[in-house]
């Protein structure tokens, strides 16, 4: 089974104390499966500084009633790629998931950069309304489909959106015919079920992701490319 590194937000269902956000539950959606799979998964988590009433460490180790633990990272922790691969000792993930939110995601397409690996991002939002709504954001969107090996989104609509934004930061191209970046995770689907998803749920693909992300990438290799292909500076800051 694979070792797998999840990034996003938190509190999660399940845990005594705390209700769970929106983002935790994102997450949850993704760690319990691949969890019920076999595979090995760490979650890392930006936490909500108003969750908790005194100062507390940069990192905080947040328990399950089922025993799973993971830790809270403040905003300064988790923003930096390289520490959250450090923080695994010896243990390196063969693939990073970014879960449920655009930070997450980030994150995660820049720890796999660091950790050599591939990287999945789920984003269930309306990504036309997140690049709508701020400038940075839609920045931040084509830095991460610029690098993401496999997007799941919650819905068809949602997917094509997606397409359009791979198809604008130079990843769809004659090379790549046939292969799949997204999938469909629809957001009302239980989690119980996810494994088991025709669209290729988490359960059932991190395999698939890990034996294509394997094979060489002609969106990202310049010498598969040629150097006469026009790129713009975005797509091109990754030769």
């Amino acid at each position: 089974m694979s070792r797998l590194l999840i990034l996003g937000g938190c509190p999660l269902p399940g845990e005594n104390d705390r209700p769970a956000s929106r983002e935790g539950t994102c997450a949850w959606t993704l760690i319990r499966p691949l969890r019920e799979a076999g595979h090995d998964v760490r979650f890392m988590a930006l936490r909500d500084e108003n969750d908790y009433r005194h100062p507390v460490p940069p990192a905080v180790r947040h328990r399950r009633e089922d025993g799973f633990c993971y830790e809270a990272l403040n905003a300064e922790f988790f923003s930096d790629a390289k520490l959250l691969v450090v923080r695994q000792d010896d243990w390196r993930p063969d693939a990073v998931i970014g879960a449920g939110s655009i930070p997450a995601a980030r994150m995660a397409v820049l720890s796999a950069e660091a950790a050599q690996c591939p990287a999945w991002v789920d984003l269930p939002q309306d990504l036309l309304a997140e690049i709508r709504s701020n400038v940075e954001i839609g920045l931040a969107i084509q830095t991460i489909l610029a690098r993401a090996d496999r997007v799941s989104v919650a819905s068809r609509e949602r997917e094509d959106v997606v397409l359009g934004q791979l198809g604008l930061v130079g990843r769809l191209n004659r090379h790549m015919v046939g292969e799949t970046f997204t999938c469909v995770i629809p957001a009302a689907e239980k989690s119980t079920d996810l494994s088991e998803s025709p669209s290729g749920g988490c359960g059932a693909g991190i395999e698939e992701l890990l034996r294509w992300a394997g094979a060489p990438s002609f969106a990202a290799d310049r010498a598969a490319i040629g150097r006469t292909v026009p790129l713009n500076s975005l797509h091109a800051s990754f030769f």
